[in-house]
């Protein structure tokens, strides 16, 4: 390559690098940081055309180069024999080397800098204008002289000095062996004879603790058996006393720059065989990775399929190659996507589609395709990497879900058809107990001979089936009290795992860590699956991929000074149940909302809020507590501590057939607000021999009580009704009656005179529609009872905290006696 001399006056750089597109490269970086290039693809090319008169400013070069490579380019532009470039400044730039080693091998070979790629532009510049300015960035070599002898190491130590390096001196072995220990040293000087240890003892401590150090050893004693020794030990050279300081410098670089060479090759030799496994590594993976992978050449055409893809498009790497990859796809899709492909690959832009691969079976798979431009650092391109992912189960899925909306539909309809029948059950069950009392009266008044006998057996029999009717719509709507039993916790849980697996998914592992001996607990086991369900999915959503959720149980008993310190929280001993995951994790912001109803931290329309406050009511309903513990970044846990279950196991009563009614003779107070079901109520309670005081208001029945000279005995009365509801009325005629009984009932679910939903078990109750022998069982079970309504004051205070719990829990679900609406 033959250049024009350059302009005395013109500040140029000299580029060498036998690859054209580096050279290229790096003489346009060389002209942005304002030098004029001459690039040579060899060493000796630019040595002959470099004149001595006029050196450049700067020399780029490689480092591995045919003919003249760059170490023994850099050693000659440093020798005497070249000495008008030996201040040149000397840039090396080679993808070989990375991290500290760089700077030490420019420190060998007199450059001011090695620069590895990727090359950053930036700092390529300004590292050339920090060199032009005078501002020299070579990382001065240290020694270290262990001499006995303070005239002579003084000597040898300024010598040092004054060819740049930084030099310390040692007068004794220990002394020699402190200093090492603390500081880097490139060069090590050492005196056979030292007052404390021979200098070879020094040697070889030197050469254990940092084999990269070049140990040169002194002495003034004649004969080749210790030098023979010393080289043996690891020894780079050897001076005999007196010597010139000029000679030792020599012997020092040339002695470095040696080692440098012999390191490098090491570690050439260790990169190629990096470079080989990485190949491998890539290869491996390519080759077992879930998704396709292509790679194309420039002009689009396949040079390269992994076994994914194949399979897939069930064609072998060689039918594949070139525009082979086109038999692969779906005859509809073939014309549109080849075009679309080739149109991309002319842009040189990204290209990105979904469509089908049919191999020769008949088999169809649904791939996202994804491909990018490949290119030499100076933006030519080589070719496209690509990709592609099966999507054919998401394409499934949106095909079904056109099905699933419609099942959505339905369900919302359900909904709201499960909202009326718990907002009109209770006049539905007043109508129904309308119509079943006096067909039950009409049967009791008509002698078995009269015809109109089966209309009525058929009338009570309709209005069986509507009453079975309406509990299962309130069985729907969830409006019926939960019926708590005892559970072993390890054997509910396991009996989950299988559905709690397939909840959160295949990428998310499931431990289950079941702890032993543990107590039974009460409760209803529906809530557990509310619970477990709830707190799965909120696990599975904070977990971005492949995770783990680890269930546990165990035992854990909380002191008086424990729960001092955690408002809530009840000494004892409780049956814990933790959850567990890896996930996002929360903040502190995010934990004091927690359990709020309808707080959410997901996008619109992925959740509505309400799992954790249901997890929330459940274990507050059942006089439990929780805890949260999360850390952004370092995943949840929810701690859940039940009481233990410590009464005896209950006998299960077998039923015994129901006895003909029992006529009584007491007075009750009857308060209803639908006429015909008091009407009718009343007309039942007196052929069963009752005297019946009949009260259509709370305000009328509190009036007859007061004016009423007989003894009442007891109140039957309606939970929900205006005014007053039935638990209030009872609680007022106290002052009247002490010891009166009450009997509730209600068309509507039991909770409002239940705790927390379940219903108490000394809480005297019965559901509407009644038929009139379960009024007689039930009003007969009241009166002969020994003891009243257990304490209704207590009751009625429960169930008001209890609602005053839930309606923080979730605004606007309070019971109809309140005046909210349902």
């Amino acid at each position: 390559m033959k250049h024009k001399p350059m302009n005395s006056s013109t500040l140029f750089a000299v580029v060498v690098n036998d690859d054209l597109t580096q050279l290229n490269v790096l003489s346009g970086l060389v002209r942005e940081a304002g030098l004029e290039p001459l690039a040579f693809t060899e060493a000796e090319e630019a040595l002959a055309a470099m004149d001595g008169e006029h050196p450049p400013a700067l020399i780029v070069s490689d480092l591995y180069m045919p003919g003249i490579d760059g170490w023994r380019f850099c050693r000659l532009l440093r020798s005497l024999e070249y000495s008008a470039f030996n201040k040149v400044p000397v840039i090396v730039v080679s993808s070989t080397f990375a991290g500290d080693e760089p700077d030490r091998i420019a420190a060998d070979l007199g450059a001011e800098a090695f620069i590895p790629p990727p090359l950053d532009v930036k700092r390529f510049i300004g590292q050339v204008k920090a060199i032009l300015s005078g501002k020299r960035v070579r990382i001065p070599l240290r020694a270290l002289i262990v001499e006995d002898s303070k005239t002579q190491s003084g000597i040898i130590r300024k010598t040092f000095e004054a060819h740049g390096y930084k030099a310390d001196t040692a007068l004794t072995a220990r002394a020699a062996a402190d200093a090492f220990r603390k500081k880097h040293y490139d060069i090590a000087v050492v005196d056979y004879h030292l007052p404390d240890s021979p200098g070879d003892v020094l040697l070889e401590l030197f050469r254990a603790e940092r084999p990269d150090c070049v140990c040169l050893m002194m002495t003034s004693d004649s004969g080749p058996g210790l030098s023979l020794e010393w080289m043996k030990k690891g020894a780079a050279a050897y001076l005999r006393k007196p010597f010139k300081p000029g000679f030792l410098i020599e012997l020092c670089t040339r002695t470095r720059r040696e080692r440098a060479l012999l390191r490098v090759q090491d570690l050439l030799k260790v990169r190629n065989r990096q470079l080989q496994e990485s190949e491998e590594r890539f290869r491996t993976l390519a080759e077992c990775a879930p998704v396709g992978i292509f790679l194309t050449d420039q002009d689009g055409d396949c040079t390269y399929v992994n076994r994914t893809w194949c399979k897939t498009a069930g064609l072998s790497p060689e039918e594949a190659l070139g525009q082979g990859w086109v038999k692969g796809l779906h005859p509809q899709d073939r014309t549109t996507i080849v075009k679309k492909w080739y149109e991309s690959v002319q842009s040189k832009g990204d290209w990105g589609f979904e469509y089908r691969f049919q191999n020769m079976a008949g088999h169809v798979t649904w791939v996202y395709g994804f491909a990018a431009p490949a290119s030499f650092e100076d933006g030519t391109l080589t070719g496209y990497i690509g990709i592609n992912v099966d999507i054919t189960d998401r394409k499934r899925a949106e095909e079904e879900r056109g099905k699933l909306q419609a099942q959505l539909n339905q369900a919302q309809k359900m909904e709201s058809v499960g909202r009326l029948a718990g907002g009109i059950a209770h006049d539905f069950n007043n109508m129904l107990g309308v119509i079943l009392g006096h067909t039950e009266l009409a049967i009791m008044l008509a002698t078995p001979s009269q015809p109109v006998i089966d209309n009525l057996a058929e009338i009570r029999k309709a209005a069986e089936r509507s009453t079975d009717l309406i509990r299962r719509l309130l069985a729907f709507a969830r409006k019926q009290t939960i019926a708590p039993r005892v559970l072993n916790i390890n054997e509910t849980v396991e009996g989950m795992l299988k559905m709690l697996r397939r909840l959160i998914g295949e990428d998310i592992d499931l431990a289950w860590l079941p702890g032993e001996g543990l107590s039974p607990v009460k409760l209803d086991p529906s809530q557990i699956d509310q619970i477990m369900a709830n707190l799965c999915v909120n696990a599975r959503d904070a977990i971005a991929g492949i995770g783990k959720v680890i269930i546990e149980t165990g035992t854990t008993s909380f002191d008086e000074a424990y729960c001092a310190d955690h408002p809530g929280f009840e000494p004892g001993k409780y049956v814990r149940i933790a959850v567990s995951d890896d996930g996002c994790g929360m903040d502190k912001e995010t934990l004091s909302h927690l359990f709020e109803p309808f707080f959410t931290t997901k996008e619109m329309g992925k959740g509505t809020g309400l799992g954790l406050a249901t997890v929330y009511g459940i274990v507050k309903q059942n006089n439990g507590f929780i805890n949260v513990y999360s850390e952004p970044g370092h995943g949840t846990t929810f701690k859940i501590y039940l009481p233990r279950h410590t009464a005896k196991a209950e006998q299960i009563q077998k039923e015994v057939p129901a006895k003909p009614p029992k006529l009584g003779h007491e007075t009750i107070l009857l308060v209803e607000d639908e006429p015909a079901m008091l009407k009718m109520t009343a007309m039942m309670l007196e052929c069963l021999g009752y005297k019946v005081l009949a009260a259509s208001t709370p305000d009328e029945a509190i009036r007859l009580a007061r004016d009423h000279t007989l003894e009442i005995q007891p109140l039957m009365t309606d939970v929900v009704m205006p005014e007053m509801n039935g638990r209030d009325l009872a609680k007022n005629l106290k002052s009247f009656y002490p010891d009166i009984k009450t009997l509730f009932m209600s068309g509507y679910t039991a909770k409002v005179i239940a705790h927390r939903g379940v219903l108490e078990k000394d809480v005297n109750f019965i559901q509407k529609p009644f038929m009139m022998q379960d009024l007689a069982a039930k009003s007969r079970e009241v009166l002969d009872s020994k003891y009243l309504n257990r304490n209704e004051s207590d009751i009625l205070t429960a169930s008001w905290s209890c609602e005053q719990a839930e309606s923080k829990l979730l605004p606007g679900f309070v019971d109809k006696e309140h005046r909210h609406i349902t």
